[in-house]
């Protein structure tokens, strides 16, 4: 019995196309191209075969896709409508949302654009914001541009900090290792290192190694990395960004500490948050972090009376009933009065012991 009817229309044959790209019949869907457009081309069937080729780059077998575009003419891929994207890129997006690699390495030859948008994002960005890491790793090989920004004025790397990847630090280094532009500074007045201090230690130390300022302000607030990180109780990233040369006591342009950030949302007592939020401001009130009082903050735009985490900060400060030592207060001292981005590599350059370099950058403490 013959599975394909050679008398069918070129219509009825588009139709049997989609539905075995559909139901991942390979055999089938060869045996179609062979009979029906042996003479002919896909592409000579327009959108309907616009149609077909976009099933096949969404949800067909790359051999499906493979076999589809030996029946296509090259000029009808680049084709566009308006300011859209081509058929091939159109292809390319949805190869990369769905994670096919395999269909990527074949539409990229096909010159498919790989620094596309798609949802407003570069196809560098979706993909490491899905957590395909190989694909984007095949898209900068083919040219995609790692600084490129998406509408939001994000680069690649804030996708790659916020994504479910596991090994986030080697995704940034391989980023840095590829020009990326660690410094550049988003719509949102944030650059990488404060995107980071939100999200991983790891890739906190990763942008500290490579150059960028761990004190820098955010453009909006000026909220320092270490602000950020104290208002998410991030303590791994509070300790890292300690150990790479953060300030303990920079106002932001609210006249707030870095403390102050992490108690602001420890105001409920019954809540399990709160208590984290606590132990942290414990540890770091014993190195000399503060929250001062309305009349020590010059300038300061909060507003006068009462100020109830000033309150809490000392009910804290009395709670650990410690003293610091001479020596914790002298590194403190130091710390403050350094100038400059790599606050450690000028620790390093000191003409001291090396203990007193790891006492400076709390190397071997327990914070």
């Amino acid at each position: 019995m013959e599975v394909i009817d050679p008398n069918a229309s070129k219509e009825s044959a588009m139709h049997a196309l989609t539905w075995c790209v559909n139901m991942g019949h390979l055999d089938v869907l060869q045996a179609l191209l062979r009979t029906h457009f042996a003479e002919c081309k896909l592409s000579d069937m327009g959108d309907k075969c616009a149609d077909v080729l976009m099933h096949a780059a969404r949800d067909g077998t790359s051999d499906a896709m493979s076999q589809l575009l030996m029946y296509v003419d090259d000029t009808f891929l680049c084709k566009t409508k308006e300011r859209d994207n081509n058929y091939v890129t159109k292809m390319l997006c949805l190869a990369v949302e769905k994670g096919e690699r395999e269909k990527v390495n074949i539409l990229v030859t096909k010159r498919a654009d790989v620094n596309a948008v798609y949802h407003g994002k570069p196809l560098l960005h979706l993909s490491l914001a899905l957590g395909h890491v190989e694909i984007a790793k095949v898209l900068v090989e083919s040219g995609a541009s790692v600084n490129a920004a998406d509408k939001r004025g994000e680069c690649a790397i804030s996708s790659a900090i916020c994504s479910s990847v596991q090994d986030k630090k080697e995704v940034v280094r391989w980023l840095i290792e590829n020009g990326m532009d660690i410094n550049r500074t988003a719509v949102s007045g944030k650059k990488p290192i404060h995107v980071a201090a939100a999200h991983s230690a790891d890739v906190v130390r990763e942008l500290a190694l490579a150059g960028c300022d761990v004190n820098q302000p955010d453009d909006v607030n000026s909220d320092t990395p270490l602000h950020i990180a104290c208002a998410r109780c991030c303590s791994d990233t509070v300790i890292q960004l300690i150990r790479y040369g953060a300030k303990f006591n920079v106002l932001n342009n609210q006249g707030e500490t870095v403390l102050e950030k992490l108690l602001k949302f420890a105001q409920d007592h019954h809540n399990s948050l709160t208590k984290a939020r606590v132990d942290l401001a414990k540890r770091l009130i014993s190195i000399g972090f503060k929250v001062f009082s309305h009349n020590e903050k010059i300038p300061s735009k909060t507003k006068r009376g009462r100020n109830k985490l000033h309150d809490l900060y000392l009910q804290i400060l009395k709670s650990t009933n410690q003293t610091r030592s001479l020596q914790s207060i002298c590194r403190s001292y130091i710390r403050d009065r350094l100038q400059g981005v790599m606050v450690s590599k000028q620790i390093e350059t000191f003409d001291i012991p090396q203990y007193l370099k790891e006492y400076l950058l709390f190397q071997d403490e327990d914070i």
